[in-house]
């Protein structure tokens, strides 16, 4: 288990026992505990049983198992309760997501019109 109370020495006990123990097949963290730095990438599984607020702490506890070294299939699953909050949630997060994909798209159009390399 990995929670945010945890230092820094004791997660990576835990991650490393994860990673490279027989004995050890799940490995359960907080969304924003396991947001934080961590290559989880002998997970084949991730089950997300909270959202978090902002679409990028999200994409952060997703791509745990998204990094170089995974050699498996990735399957992801969210647990969601129809007429919950977490349904909403989820809602709210994927239009906040198109929102900001669609402001940066603007911007850096907003740049190559103006004859500018990059979009900063």
């Amino acid at each position: 288990m990995i929670t945010g109370t945890m230092g820094s020495g004791e997660r990576d006990k835990e991650l490393a026992r994860f990673q490279t123990s027989e004995d050890c097949n799940i490995l359960i963290g907080t969304t924003g505990a396991m947001s934080m730095g961590l290559n989880i990438t002998e997970a084949s599984v991730v089950i997300f049983a909270d959202l978090p607020w902002t679409p990028d702490e999200y994409r952060q506890a997703y791509s745990r198992v998204h990094r170089w070294g995974q050699e498996k299939p990735v399957h992801v699953i969210k647990l969601l309760t129809e007429f919950s909050v977490d349904e909403h949630l989820d809602e709210i997060l994927a239009n906040k997501d198109r929102i900001i994909s669609e402001a940066l798209a603007k911007k850096m159009l907003f740049h190559m019109l103006k004859g500018e390399s990059d979009g900063r």
